[in-house]
């Protein structure tokens, strides 16, 4: 057992990645899909403050590195969400008005395509 820390660490993340989304699950069907997105946004960029505030004080790591993390774990997606908010804007309504012409004109029935068959 050479690798039982890499082991350790594998299971550790594998139970997190479980515990956050069952969590999410059961906070987006109480309070909706938007409230639970932003309140774990949130609780994210808290703990990874504090994170970066505790490595700043206890761990003699160059100034740089924890403003790196900052970037990278709360910039970044930030970005992420300004450059898709037009795709959500613009392409998510013409996929709506296409699911429902589908739904109006039956399961498959003149839908083909994205084209309505008159």
């Amino acid at each position: 057992m050479h690798d039982l820390p890499g082991l350790l660490l594998g299971l550790t993340a594998a139970l997190a990645w479980g515990v956050t989304d069952t969590a999410a699950t059961v906070a987006s069907r109480r309070v909706g899909s938007l409230r639970a997105t932003a309140g774990t946004q949130l609780v994210s960029v808290v703990v990874l403050v504090v994170l970066v505030l505790v490595l700043l004080v206890h761990v003699r790591l160059p100034v740089l590195v924890p403003f790196l993390f900052l970037l990278v774990f709360f910039l970044f997606p930030l970005l992420v969400l300004v450059f898709l908010f037009p795709v959500f804007l613009f392409v998510l309504p013409v996929v709506l008005a296409h699911r429902a012409a589908e739904a109006k004109l039956g399961r498959d029935g003149g839908v083909r395509a994205g084209v309505v068959l008159v």
